[in-house]
């Protein structure tokens, strides 16, 4: 929420913001789920094990505007697919954003590396 504003100042309320409404939710939520989570039964039945891939898959689409993003999501998933079947679950979207984090800084660029963290 902070990278593509335009000051500081902007970046900084983006993040602020962002993380307070992530907290005070998060834990409204986390509550509520604890409390009446029983009486809807099975989340999977209703499709909301997808959700996290969708949520994160959303935060994520911006970013795939430049080719070499692209590039870098493609083979973190495939990596990620290649190790669902030998690891436990939970472990392969590690692996991935492992591959993601070395693949961004083996291919880090002049400008990538001068460019200011608040954009």
């Amino acid at each position: 929420m902070s990278v593509t504003r335009e000051s500081s100042e902007a970046a900084r309320l983006g993040f602020l913001s962002t993380g307070l409404a992530v907290f005070a939710l998060w834990n409204l939520f986390t509550f509520l789920g604890a409390v009446t989570g029983n009486l809807i039964g099975d989340p999977r039945d209703y499709g909301l094990d997808a959700a996290v891939g969708a949520a994160f898959l959303a935060l994520l689409w911006p970013r795939l505007s430049d080719p070499r993003n692209r590039v870098i999501a493609a083979c973190a998933a495939l990596v990620a697919l290649g190790v669902v079947p030998v690891t436990a679950a939970g472990v392969p979207v590690l692996v991935a954003g492992g591959v993601a984090l070395l693949a961004g800084l083996l291919t880090r660029t002049g400008t990538d590396a001068t460019e200011s963290p608040s954009r």
